[in-house]
């Protein structure tokens, strides 16, 4: 049986619908039930999505390097993200996710959308992180994992990149 466990993002409670003898969200906190849940043998933890909660794709990548084996199943609900994007995002980056997603709270913190979910945060990741030297080249490197945009779209992008390579 694989039982998983529940990473309290809004905060934690004695006593379910009320914050008598609450604990309010904390980093540290949720390590803390992160490490537990691990060394407890639990095979993963829910990270929950809603208005009230941090963002858990957030929460789950801060969170991967402090557990052995423990599995993140981040509840995305699709009025809040879309489901492709997050599928993209964890596969083309994996573990360096946390790293990209750092100082980002929600959606509207990834930055501009160009496309074929393509947004500034990985834009600038692909600049300043991997090298990425042209539009071109970004462009190039997303048609690898089947991320193609159409012609307005890279145009766009392309401005974009020329403007944010000027301000740098």
């Amino acid at each position: 049986m694989q039982i998983f466990w529940f990473i309290p993002t809004h905060g934690d409670s004695r006593y379910l619908g009320t914050a008598r003898g609450g604990r309010p969200v904390h980093h540290d906190y949720v390590k803390q039930v992160a490490i537990a849940a691990d060394s407890l043998g639990y095979e993963g933890v829910l990270i929950p999505t809603g208005r009230s909660c941090e963002d858990p794709w957030v929460v789950a990548s801060s969170l991967i390097g402090f557990t052995r084996r423990l599995k993140f199943l981040v509840a995305v609900r699709p009025g809040l993200h879309q489901p492709s994007l997050a599928a993209r995002m964890a596969a083309s980056y994996g573990l360096l996710l946390h790293e990209m997603l750092a100082e980002v709270a929600d959606e509207a913190g990834m930055g501009q959308h160009f496309g074929a979910g393509f947004t500034e945060i990985e834009a600038r990741w692909m600049r300043d992180r991997a090298w990425a030297r042209t539009p071109a080249d970004c462009l190039m490197r997303r048609s690898k994992i089947c991320q193609h945009m159409a012609d307005k779209q890279e145009d766009a992008f392309t401005i974009f990149w020329e403007n944010s390579v000027k301000t740098r």
